[in-house]
């Protein structure tokens, strides 16, 4: 009877020391795919991060601008913002074309040397 406790200690024990370590064996894979993950204008997770400090107020600006549009749908509040040393990129969904347009008009206002990527979308 002691030897069958101690066989189910055992085998408790060694598996809560495989689940422990399953999710940092995902936590690494997770980590290498980003490092390795390269968008459509050749730019990692990591490049992206270290956008400099002006990149990051351009971007809060623009946002800032594109929220104060009170005729603007909540799809195009929603949109995604992607500044980063050469470009800003638009992504997301929008009401319509007026507003495609116009996202992308405020965006070439802010952007300066910078080109502007316009990804956005809306239902024709």
């Amino acid at each position: 009877m002691q030897k069958y406790f101690l066989l189910l200690a055992l085998s408790l024990s060694l598996a809560s020391a495989y689940a422990a370590q399953a999710p940092a064996d995902k936590l690494d894979k997770a980590a290498e795919a980003t490092e390795t993950t390269v968008n459509q204008q050749g730019i990692t997770a990591d490049t992206q991060m270290k956008s400099s400090d002006s990149k990051t107020e351009m971007t809060r600006r623009l946002r800032a601008k594109i929220m104060a549009d009170d005729q603007l749908s909540t799809q195009a509040h929603n949109v995604k913002i992607i500044t980063n040393e050469d470009a800003i990129t638009l992504k997301g969904t929008v009401a319509n074309r007026a507003e495609k347009v116009k996202l992308e008009n405020y965006a070439r206002s802010m952007a300066g040397d910078l080109k502007v990527f316009n990804q956005l979308q809306y239902k024709r």
